[in-house]
């Protein structure tokens, strides 16, 4: 905050303008004799164009554990992604044998969820767990990457517990698709994705995109018992966060860029995490009902921005594709 804030002025006035407390209480929160509340972060995120994830993990009432990267070998990359995505399973497996379990997952471009349905965009997923999980990555080409029957196993165990779960709320970032896509410049411009293969996945994209739409002119996913709500938020975040809610337990679940889970089961922190969540839906657009002004006007944007990064490719890269 200090960096953000204009120099010369008295720091504590600044911020009981932007918080519309008096500086007093802004000193004994400076101080640690009060905590910052999760409201508090959400002005202070807005004012000073700070992430919020930043705040949270800087928040001192949080208690919060790093999360590590794994480095594994080449020889175990499959079995080392079924270990970690095993927690994430057995949670979901769990939580939907509740009647009242929830799943919140606030997202910067798509639900890892989603991705399980179409090839390419699985294909993309597994690529970028790679790149981010083992020391020994080498780029290489998107269609070279092969799914050993462990693998399949644990994607298919996955989406089945997720079907389970009762309701699910997805908050996602209003520039969804440009996030999404800056991932696939960049996995492009260090040769690990083809042109061809580019748009093999931009065409999983759009197909998923006109999937997701129907579900929220629905209501409900693959199970009419299953409720869905989809709001939109512009988010700043650097981790997606996803929460699961029942009667049994209550879990927030971290992920470094989208693949490691870290699993926070201190009540303070889920409670941190839930309250901030709250902030965010009560500042969010509901974009999922039919004839909803704002699901339409969503929607139209994320098509938007999907044909305008389409008509991004170079003509070198045009001429590959040809030849």
């Amino acid at each position: 905050m200090q960096g953000q804030l204009p120099e010369g002025q008295s720091q504590a006035r600044q911020l009981s303008e932007i918080l519309g407390i008096k500086p007093h209480s802004v000193y004994r929160k400076l101080k640690g004799e009060i905590h910052f509340s999760v409201d508090d972060l959400v002005k202070i995120s807005d004012a000073l164009s700070i992430p919020l994830g930043s705040l949270l993990d800087d928040h001192t009432s949080v208690y919060s554990s790093p999360v590590n990267l794994l480095a594994i070998d080449d020889r175990f990359r499959e079995q080392d992604y079924k270990y970690s995505a095993k927690p994430v399973h057995d949670i979901f497996r769990e939580a939907g044998k509740a009647a009242n379990s929830r799943f919140t997952a606030i997202c910067k471009s798509l639900p890892l969820i989603t991705y399980y349905y179409y090839d390419w965009l699985m294909k993309f997923a597994h690529l970028r767990w790679l790149y981010f999980n083992t020391r020994s990555f080498h780029p290489g080409s998107l269609s070279e990457i092969q799914f050993p029957d462990e693998y399949r196993d644990v994607k298919e165990a996955y989406t089945e517990a997720f079907t389970t779960l009762r309701r699910l709320v997805f908050i996602v970032d209003g520039d969804m698709i440009r996030n999404f896509t800056r991932e696939l410049l960049f996995f492009r411009k260090i040769s690990c994705i083809t042109p061809q293969e580019l748009r093999y996945v931009l065409d999983d994209l759009q197909d998923m995109l006109a999937t997701v739409e129907k579900i929220c002119r629905k209501g409900y996913g693959a199970t009419f018992r299953q409720e869905i709500q989809v709001f939109c938020f512009d988010i700043s975040l650097y981790n997606d966060i996803y929460l699961v809610e029942s009667n049994k337990f209550n879990l927030g679940i971290f992920y470094a860029h989208g693949f490691n889970p870290t699993l926070h089961k201190e009540p303070q922190t889920f409670e941190v995490i839930k309250r901030w969540v709250e902030s965010s839906l009560r500042c969010s657009n509901f974009i999922c009902g039919a004839g909803e002004t704002d699901r339409k006007i969503f929607f139209e944007k994320q098509y938007r921005l999907l044909e305008e990064f389409r008509n991004q490719f170079s003509w070198s890269d045009l001429m590959e594709v040809r030849h």
